[in-house]
């Protein structure tokens, strides 16, 4: 039997699996509005207060509010773009630099001096940043359908539940991802409905 605590796994595991991407970036964007509109009203008071504008207070609040509303989405797209690009290059350095220690200590292998060992190491890591913020969308939808599959298993009362795993796990990330989109067919549009 489902009890309350069961149906609430089971409504937050779906919500998730279903809306991850739509909710992290509507999230984002949102607290980056927020947080602009907070900064903005508070510059537009201290302006007023400092330059003694006391009949402007409200207008240079708004103003401010207004234009702190943009530059807050705009710094926490950037923030976005920048965590995820220090992510992916930090990975693929460390896979480097591990990839490296194994090299140096195999026989027979000719490998390039330290200098030019690490410039390659640190190409190869910013192409890796670069490849996650590409990848962005899909890493969000994984992790999102991740923990939705796991909160719905969680929350399902029969002893069959993890084999529901894979199946919402798999299909919750190619509806993020919007690999089903791109597999659906197509509509051809006739010229003679015009």
């Amino acid at each position: 039997m489902m009890t309350a605590e069961s149906w609430a796994f089971v409504g937050v595991g779906a919500v998730l699996c279903l809306f991850g991407w739509t909710l992290y970036w509507g999230g984002l964007q949102a607290a980056g509005s927020l947080s602009g509109a907070a900064f903005g009203l508070g510059a537009g008071w201290v302006i007023a207060i400092v330059g003694e504008f006391d009949e402007q207070l409200l207008l240079l609040q708004v103003g401010g509010a207004v234009v702190g509303i943009f530059v807050g989405v705009l710094v926490f797209r950037q923030l976005h773009y920048f965590l995820f690009f220090l992510t992916g290059a930090m990975l693929v350095l460390l896979a480097g630099l591990l990839g490296l220690r194994v090299a140096r200590g195999m026989e027979g292998i000719a490998l390039p001096d330290a200098h030019w060992q690490m410039v390659i190491v640190a190409l190869v890591s910013a192409a890796g940043g670069v490849a996650m913020v590409m990848l962005s969308r899909s890493v969000v939808a994984l992790i999102t359908a991740f923990i939705g599959s796991m909160l719905i298993v969680a929350g399902m009362p029969f002893r069959a539940a993890p084999l529901f795993f894979l199946p919402v796990f798999l299909a919750s990330f190619f509806l993020q991802s919007g690999i089903l989109r791109r597999l659906a067919p197509k509509k051809v549009k006739d010229d003679d409905e015009d």
